[in-house]
């Protein structure tokens, strides 16, 4: 005699998932891992845009050597209004373009807010750009905008900021050409340290190009006259001009 069959009962099915607990513990395990990769992935971007900017002022010294190239060795001296040094004549702003560079190198990458077209045709003489640029002005009557190429040899010619210079050549009591500041990031201060943007004549205010947590400097690019640029931190910096309002500082 046979016995019936009896089917087969499937067990019956789990549901598996994550408790509350277990949740809340993989919630906070990830933003324990962000609050560990912010700073990091922060001074990631923060060197990223230092090395760009280094490499727009490379860009702007082999500009201008070559229209060095051009003019018997002599850089651009420039008398073509505007108060402030970052403050460049239109004609002088034009032949560094024509030279090799394109607009967007004429501002500092850590603060692209400045590179709009009503700073860039600023004053139908010059141009508000993203860097301080030391090229020597010319006095009055030289004709406002134009380019008086005034400086024959880069190891003895003055500085616009000469006297500010630390080291001279003991031989000739001038700086050297790798101890000259010719281009350089735009720091801006007041009372030694304590930032204030500068509102200009422009809607977009001009600030430092790389500041702190604390919205500080913290220093900026320099091109030499030798082509070299290097980093200086605000602490070694020093006030060496003093517009109406900021202290520029290099």
């Amino acid at each position: 005699m046979k016995l019936p069959l009896i089917p087969n009962r499937s067990p019956s099915r789990r549901f598996v998932g994550f408790t509350l607990v277990e949740l809340l513990v993989v919630i906070g395990v990830i933003a324990l891992l962000i609050s560990i990769l912010m700073p990091a992935l922060s001074k990631a971007r923060k060197q990223a845009l230092k090395t760009n900017c280094m490499s727009n002022l490379r860009s702007i010294g082999q500009a201008l050597q070559i229209y060095a190239g051009e003019n018997k060795g002599k850089l651009p001296a420039t008398y073509g209004g505007g108060n402030w040094l970052w403050d460049l004549p239109i004609e002088t702003r034009d032949r560094i373009i024509s030279s090799g560079c394109l607009r967007k190198v004429l501002y500092c990458p850590s603060y692209p807010e400045q590179d709009v077209d009503g700073l860039w045709n600023f004053d139908p003489n010059f141009s508000v750009l993203g860097y301080f640029f030391l090229l020597q002005r010319i006095p009055p009557p030289a004709p406002m905008g134009k380019i008086v190429p005034n400086m024959p040899n880069p190891l003895f010619e003055k500085n616009y900021q000469d006297k500010t210079v630390p080291k001279k050549n003991p031989i000739t009591g001038r700086a050297s050409a790798s101890e000259t500041e010719l281009v350089t990031d735009s720091v801006i201060s007041s009372n030694g340290g304590n930032f204030a943007g500068v509102q200009g004549g422009f809607a977009v205010k001009h600030l430092t190009s790389h500041m702190n947590r604390d919205n500080k400097p913290e220093g900026g690019n320099i091109l030499f006259m030798d082509g070299h640029v290097d980093w200086r931190p605000f602490a070694d910096m020093k006030v060496r001009d003093r517009g109406y309002q900021p202290e520029f500082w290099f």
